[in-house]
């Protein structure tokens, strides 16, 4: 009887920055050559799943924290946030978090992160979805890809993840703003 696997990735198949080892590489291809189904299951966006991970063999996914689900390489399913209630949020959000991400159909964009804070910040010792956001803005700022953030009225809203000065992470995930 075949088995449907799942995979998070940050934390399970590899550390954020990192790529999976051969050995993982090598068991989730031996999984699905013996007949079982691997699909990775995470809260990034499918956009933000490297080749390294991707080119192991995936039957699927599950991306932005359930806000997609992907079969055989065709969106099966997919529940964003209204853009216009993520405008009315943004002031909030901007207020009150030392820094944070929108997924977007568009790509995720990055608030600047306030460099006082990040400077308390041990990586070591925080959960991978901040390790990965802070990741992700670093490696944008080096490469010249930072996004300013303006009006998502246009586009589908997966999640919005920030941290906030009190020093825990919040995410706002689809759900809520919509029925």
């Amino acid at each position: 009887m075949s088995k449907l696997i799942f995979f998070d990735i940050d934390g399970t198949l590899a550390m954020p920055g990192t790529s999976p080892s051969e050995e993982t590489a090598g068991a989730i291809r031996a999984a699905r050559a013996a007949g079982h189904k691997a699909f990775i299951c995470t809260g990034r966006g499918v956009e933000l799943v490297g080749d390294d991970i991707s080119s192991i063999g995936f039957d699927g996914g599950i991306y932005h924290a359930g806000g997609q689900a992907i079969l055989d390489g065709k969106l099966v399913y997919e529940n964003a946030s209204d853009p216009a209630m993520v405008d009315e949020l943004l002031p909030v959000i901007t207020k009150y978090a030392s820094f944070y991400t929108i997924e977007t159909e568009a790509g995720d964009f990055n608030s600047e992160f306030d460099p006082e804070i990040l400077s308390r910040i041990n990586l070591d010792h925080a959960n991978t979805e901040l390790q990965r956001m802070i990741h992700l803005v670093l490696t944008q700022r080096l490469i010249g890809e930072k996004k300013s953030i303006r009006s998502f009225s246009s586009w589908s809203i997966w999640r919005i993840i920030w941290r906030s000065k009190s020093r825990s992470v919040r995410i706002i995930w689809p759900c809520p703003f919509r029925t």
